[in-house]
Protein backbone atom coordinates (compact mmCIF):
# COMPACT_ATOMS: atom_id res chain seq x y z
CA UNK A 1 0.00 0.00 0.00
CA UNK A 2 3.24 2.44 0.78
CA UNK A 3 4.35 2.17 -2.32
CA UNK A 4 1.34 2.96 -4.41
CA UNK A 5 0.76 5.54 -2.44
CA UNK A 6 4.54 7.13 -3.61
CA UNK A 7 3.98 6.42 -7.15
CA UNK A 8 0.98 8.60 -6.85
CA UNK A 9 2.40 10.99 -5.54
CA UNK A 10 5.33 10.99 -7.93
CA UNK A 11 2.82 10.27 -10.59
CA UNK A 12 0.62 13.56 -9.57
CA UNK A 13 3.32 15.73 -9.94
CA UNK A 14 4.38 14.10 -13.10
CA UNK A 15 1.09 14.54 -14.55
CA UNK A 16 0.56 18.62 -13.42
CA UNK A 17 3.99 19.31 -14.80
CA UNK A 18 3.37 17.39 -17.97
CA UNK A 19 -0.04 19.32 -18.00
CA UNK A 20 1.20 22.74 -17.44
CA UNK A 21 3.68 22.15 -20.42
CA UNK A 22 0.88 20.52 -22.50
CA UNK A 23 2.48 17.55 -23.31
CA UNK A 24 0.31 14.91 -21.65
CA UNK A 25 0.15 12.50 -24.00
CA UNK A 26 3.80 12.67 -24.89
CA UNK A 27 4.95 12.48 -21.35
CA UNK A 28 3.28 8.75 -21.03
CA UNK A 29 4.25 7.43 -24.02
CA UNK A 30 7.92 8.05 -22.82
CA UNK A 31 7.72 6.59 -19.55
CA UNK A 32 5.33 3.55 -20.75
CA UNK A 33 7.64 2.41 -22.78
CA UNK A 34 10.61 2.84 -20.41
CA UNK A 35 8.54 0.90 -17.93
CA UNK A 36 7.89 -1.30 -20.89
CA UNK A 37 11.85 -2.22 -21.64
CA UNK A 38 11.74 -2.96 -17.42
CA UNK A 39 9.30 -5.76 -18.14
CA UNK A 40 10.25 -7.20 -21.22
CA UNK A 41 13.72 -7.43 -20.18
CA UNK A 42 14.77 -8.97 -17.69
CA UNK A 43 18.40 -7.44 -17.87
CA UNK A 44 17.08 -4.15 -17.89
CA UNK A 45 14.72 -4.79 -15.13
CA UNK A 46 17.93 -6.15 -13.11
CA UNK A 47 19.82 -3.38 -13.89
CA UNK A 48 17.29 -1.10 -12.83
CA UNK A 49 16.72 -2.55 -9.50
CA UNK A 50 20.09 -3.87 -8.73
CA UNK A 51 21.81 -2.05 -5.63
CA UNK A 52 24.53 -3.28 -6.60
CA UNK A 53 25.18 -1.06 -9.54
CA UNK A 54 25.85 2.49 -8.84
CA UNK A 55 23.66 5.06 -9.26
CA UNK A 56 25.86 7.15 -11.55
CA UNK A 57 26.04 4.14 -13.85
CA UNK A 58 21.98 4.04 -14.21
CA UNK A 59 22.12 7.99 -14.49
CA UNK A 60 24.35 7.71 -17.38
CA UNK A 61 22.10 5.19 -19.27
CA UNK A 62 19.31 7.98 -19.04
CA UNK A 63 21.77 10.25 -20.09
CA UNK A 64 22.48 8.61 -23.07
CA UNK A 65 19.03 8.32 -24.24
CA UNK A 66 18.35 12.28 -23.51
CA UNK A 67 21.66 12.63 -25.40
CA UNK A 68 20.02 10.24 -28.59
CA UNK A 69 16.90 12.20 -28.99
CA UNK A 70 14.93 9.46 -27.83
CA UNK A 71 13.22 11.18 -24.07
CA UNK A 72 11.22 13.99 -23.80
CA UNK A 73 13.09 16.43 -21.79
CA UNK A 74 10.84 16.32 -18.68
CA UNK A 75 10.63 12.47 -18.70
CA UNK A 76 14.52 12.82 -18.24
CA UNK A 77 14.19 14.78 -15.33
CA UNK A 78 11.96 12.27 -13.99
CA UNK A 79 13.90 9.22 -14.45
CA UNK A 80 16.96 11.61 -13.19
CA UNK A 81 14.87 12.39 -10.24
CA UNK A 82 13.53 8.97 -9.31
CA UNK A 83 17.27 7.02 -10.09
CA UNK A 84 18.68 9.38 -7.55
CA UNK A 85 16.26 8.81 -5.52
CA UNK A 86 16.32 4.91 -5.60
CA UNK A 87 12.87 4.70 -6.79
CA UNK A 88 13.24 4.16 -10.42
CA UNK A 89 11.56 0.67 -10.12
CA UNK A 90 8.39 1.81 -8.91
CA UNK A 91 8.42 2.83 -12.73
CA UNK A 92 5.51 0.67 -13.31
CA UNK A 93 3.11 1.25 -10.88
CA UNK A 94 4.31 5.49 -11.25
CA UNK A 95 2.60 4.76 -14.85
CA UNK A 96 -0.25 2.80 -13.70
CA UNK A 97 -0.92 5.64 -11.31
CA UNK A 98 -0.36 8.56 -14.05
CA UNK A 99 -2.95 6.46 -16.81
CA UNK A 100 -5.04 7.00 -13.69
CA UNK A 101 -4.39 10.91 -13.88
CA UNK A 102 -5.14 10.97 -17.19
CA UNK A 103 -8.07 8.87 -17.00
CA UNK A 104 -9.69 10.97 -13.99
CA UNK A 105 -9.02 14.08 -16.05
CA UNK A 106 -11.36 12.82 -19.44
CA UNK A 107 -13.59 11.75 -17.00
CA UNK A 108 -13.28 7.89 -17.68
CA UNK A 109 -12.69 4.90 -15.35
CA UNK A 110 -11.48 1.36 -16.27
CA UNK A 111 -13.13 -1.27 -15.60
CA UNK A 112 -11.83 -4.95 -15.46
CA UNK A 113 -14.66 -7.81 -16.50
CA UNK A 114 -13.94 -11.03 -17.13
CA UNK A 115 -16.61 -13.30 -18.84
CA UNK A 116 -17.21 -16.95 -18.82
CA UNK A 117 -17.69 -16.66 -22.55
CA UNK A 118 -16.33 -14.28 -25.15
CA UNK A 119 -18.89 -11.49 -25.02
CA UNK A 120 -20.46 -10.13 -28.33
CA UNK A 121 -20.55 -6.32 -29.08
CA UNK A 122 -24.41 -6.23 -27.93
CA UNK A 123 -23.40 -7.10 -24.15
CA UNK A 124 -20.63 -4.86 -24.16
CA UNK A 125 -22.50 -1.60 -24.98
CA UNK A 126 -25.03 -2.93 -22.50
CA UNK A 127 -22.12 -3.34 -19.86
CA UNK A 128 -20.77 0.06 -20.95
CA UNK A 129 -23.98 2.16 -21.13
CA UNK A 130 -25.15 0.27 -17.35
CA UNK A 131 -21.90 1.30 -15.85
CA UNK A 132 -21.68 4.71 -16.89
CA UNK A 133 -24.73 5.59 -15.56
CA UNK A 134 -23.46 3.86 -13.02
CA UNK A 135 -20.18 5.63 -12.04
CA UNK A 136 -20.76 8.81 -14.08
CA UNK A 137 -18.00 7.94 -16.11
CA UNK A 138 -17.08 7.08 -19.81
CA UNK A 139 -15.83 3.58 -19.20
CA UNK A 140 -12.73 1.92 -20.62
CA UNK A 141 -12.91 -2.03 -20.43
CA UNK A 142 -10.32 -4.60 -19.78
CA UNK A 143 -11.86 -7.51 -20.76
CA UNK A 144 -10.55 -11.20 -20.49
CA UNK A 145 -12.24 -14.76 -20.34
CA UNK A 146 -12.21 -17.45 -17.89
CA UNK A 147 -13.91 -20.53 -18.37
CA UNK A 148 -13.87 -21.46 -14.72
CA UNK A 149 -16.68 -19.11 -14.47
CA UNK A 150 -19.04 -21.78 -15.78
CA UNK A 151 -21.34 -18.48 -16.71
CA UNK A 152 -21.84 -14.93 -16.34
CA UNK A 153 -18.94 -12.71 -15.36
CA UNK A 154 -17.46 -11.07 -13.06
CA UNK A 155 -16.92 -7.32 -12.90
CA UNK A 156 -14.39 -4.84 -10.97
CA UNK A 157 -15.10 -1.51 -10.48
CA UNK A 158 -12.92 0.64 -8.38
CA UNK A 159 -12.42 -1.89 -5.56
CA UNK A 160 -15.87 -2.91 -6.29
CA UNK A 161 -16.43 -6.41 -7.63
CA UNK A 162 -19.83 -6.99 -8.84
CA UNK A 163 -19.87 -10.79 -9.64
CA UNK A 164 -22.92 -12.24 -11.16
CA UNK A 165 -20.89 -15.95 -12.29
CA UNK A 166 -22.21 -18.94 -11.90
CA UNK A 167 -19.00 -19.86 -10.09
CA UNK A 168 -19.54 -17.16 -7.55
CA UNK A 169 -22.79 -17.71 -6.71
CA UNK A 170 -21.74 -21.46 -5.61
CA UNK A 171 -19.18 -20.13 -3.74
CA UNK A 172 -21.27 -18.01 -1.86
CA UNK A 173 -23.93 -20.92 -1.76
CA UNK A 174 -21.21 -22.68 0.21
CA UNK A 175 -19.86 -19.89 2.14
CA UNK A 176 -23.48 -19.61 3.52
CA UNK A 177 -23.65 -23.49 3.85
CA UNK A 178 -20.56 -23.25 6.16
CA UNK A 179 -21.96 -20.27 8.46
CA UNK A 180 -25.54 -22.43 8.58
CA UNK A 181 -23.65 -25.30 9.88
CA UNK A 182 -21.48 -23.43 12.46
CA UNK A 183 -24.32 -21.45 13.38
CA UNK A 184 -26.12 -24.80 14.61
CA UNK A 185 -23.18 -26.45 15.91
CA UNK A 186 -22.71 -22.53 17.95
CA UNK A 187 -26.83 -23.02 19.14
CA UNK A 188 -25.95 -26.65 20.39
CA UNK A 189 -23.40 -25.57 22.51
CA UNK A 190 -25.30 -23.15 24.01
CA UNK A 191 -28.14 -25.17 25.43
Amino acid sequence: MKNIAVARRYAGALYEEALERKDVDAVFADIAQFAGFMSDSTEFATFVSSPTISINEKLNVIDTLDKSGKLNKLVTAFLTVLTSSRRLPMLPEIVEAFNECIMNARNEIKVDVIYAIEANDDIRKSLKEYLAKLTGKTIVLSESVDPKLLGGMRVFVGSELYDTSIKGKLEAMEIAAAKDKLDTINSTLHQ
